[in-house]
C-alpha cells in the first residue's frame, strides 16, 4: 500500500488559519500533512515529501527559502496570488493593494489629517506607505509616516506618538501597517486623552484577532480569508503532484475587505448583528432566507442589516449567504454527493442556478470541480 501525500507547511511567521486552511484540506483527502520544524527537516534532505506549500522570508538569501526553493517537489508560495515557485514580485503587488485599500477607506470618513504607523522601515512597509500617501496626495490631504522603532520601540513609543496625534489637525486617520501597529496608536491615543473614534480613527491590517478584536477599542482591519487562501493553495498542490497543473500556474486570492470595528466608528451592537446574521445563514443552507426576512427574523430593518454587512464584511447580505452556500457546496461535492443533490441541499431555486452561480465564483462548474478534487 502506498503511503499517503506527504506535505510541509513551511510559513516564515505563525497564522493559525493558515495551517487550518492547509490541514482541513489534507485531512479531507487522507494526506499527511507536518510542519516544517527541526523534526521533520531530514524529510527536506531526503526528499521523502512530495509538496510544500509555504510563506517564507522574501528575502531570496533567507537559509530556509533557499533551501525550500532549490528542491525537486512543488512548492507553492503564498502571496497576493500563488503559484509554484512564484516570483518575489507579487508580494509588493499585495502591500500596494493593501494601502489603496486603506486610504480609500479613510478618505470616506470625515478625516482631517493622515498617519501611516509601522514598527520599523522594512520594505513592504515602506512600500504600503508611500502608496498610501500617493493616494492622498492628490486631494492635498497631509499625511505623516512614523515607525515607532524611531521612538524607541513600541514600549516606550506610545507617550509620544500620542503627543504627536494630539498637535494634528483632528480628526485623524491612521492606517496601522499591521494590527499591532494599530493596537499600539489606539493605546497611545487614550493615553493622550484622544477619544477613538472620535478624534483618532485607526485602521490595521491582517485581522490578527487576539490583537485587534481584544484591544482595549477593538480595531477595524483589512482582512484575508486565510483559511481558504491555504486551502486552495494545497489543491493547487495537489494538481501539481498529479500533473493536472503546470509549473508556473497562477491562481489570485487578493484581500477580502475590512473588518470594521469600534476604532473607525462601528457600533458594536451592529457588529454583534452579523454574526447572528451569519450563524443563521450557516444553519439554514438548505432554505435561506430572502434579505428581508432574515432582516425580520432578526428583529432589525432590511436597510439596517444591510449597512451592517456593508460597513462590517465589505458586501451585502445576499453575496455574503451565496458565498457560504457556494463554499458549503465544495464541501458537498468533495464528500462525493451529485451535483443535483448539492443544489438541493445548498439552497438554489433551480439546477441551473446552482450550475451558473458556482461557475461564475469559482471559474469552472460543479462537475469540473468533484472530477478534479
Amino acid at each position: 500500500m502506498l503511503r499517503p501525500k506527504r506535505i510541509l507547511l513551511a510559513f516564515h511567521w505563525y497564522l493559525e488559519s493558515l495551517h487550518q486552511g492547509v490541514l482541513r484540506y489534507c485531512v479531507e483527502r487522507g494526506w499527511d500533512a507536518q510542519l516544517l520544524n527541526s523534526d521533520t527537516l531530514p524529510l527536506l534532505r531526503t526528499g521523502d515529501i512530495d509538496g510544500i506549500v509555504s510563506m517564507l522570508a522574501v528575502e531570496q538569501e533567507h537559509p530556509v527559502t533557499k533551501f525550500v526553493l532549490n528542491l525537486d517537489s512543488p512548492v507553492v508560495e503564498l502571496s497576493r496570488a500563488f503559484s509554484q515557485k512564484t516570483t518575489w514580485g507579487r508580494t509588493p503587488e499585495d502591500c500596494e493593494l493593501i494601502a489603496r485599500r486603506a486610504a480609500q477607506f479613510l478618505k470616506e470618513r470625515p478625516v482631517k489629517s493622515f498617519v501611516f504607523v509601522a514598527h520599523y522601515p522594512w520594505w513592504n512597509h515602506n512600500i504600503r506607505s508611500a502608496v498610501f500617501q500617493k493616494e492622498l496626495s492628490t486631494e492635498n490631504h497631509p499625511v505623516q509616516t512614523v515607525f515607532l522603532s524611531d521612538l524607541g520601540g513600541a514600549e516606550h513609543a506610545i507617550a509620544p506618538l500620542g503627543k504627536f496625534l494630539a498637535s494634528l489637525p483632528s480628526p485623524v486617520g491612521v492606517f496601522g501597517s499591521v494590527d499591532e501597529a494599530a493596537r499600539i496608536t489606539v493605546e497611545a491615543a487614550e493615553t493622550a486623552g484622544l477619544n477613538i473614534p472620535r478624534d483618532v480613527v485607526v485602521l490595521g491590517f491582517g485581522n490578527r484577532e487576539l490583537v485587534s478584536k481584544w484591544a482595549t477599542v477593538p480595531v477595524s482591519s483589512i482582512t484575508i480569508d486565510y483559511e481558504q487562501w491555504a486551502w486552495e493553495a494545497t489543491a493547487l498542490l495537489g494538481d501539481m503532484i498529479d500533473g493536472t497543473a503546470s509549473p508556473g500556474t497562477v491562481r489570485a486570492f487578493p484581500p477580502s475587505g475590512i473588518i470594521e470595528r469600534r476604532s473607525t466608528g462601528l457600533d458594536p451592537v451592529n457588529e454583534q448583528l452579523c454574526v447572528r446574521a451569519i450563524t443563521h445563514m450557516r444553519t439554514h443552507f438548505a432554505k435561506p432566507l430572502s434579505v428581508s426576512a432574515l432582516a425580520a427574523r432578526l428583529g432589525v430593518s432590511k436597510a439596517t442589516l444591510e449597512r451592517s454587512f456593508d460597513r462590517e464584511l465589505g458586501c451585502g447580505v445576499a453575496k455574503k449567504s451565496l458565498l457560504l452556500r457556494i463554499e458549503h457546496a465544495k464541501a458537498l461535492l468533495q464528500q462525493g454527493l451529485k451535483t443535483e443533490v448539492v443544489s438541493r441541499e445548498c439552497g438554489f431555486r433551480s439546477y441551473r442556478a446552482f450550475i451558473a452561480a458556482f461557475h461564475r465564483e469559482c471559474g469552472m462548474p460543479p462537475g469540473t470541480y468533484a472530477g478534479r478534487r
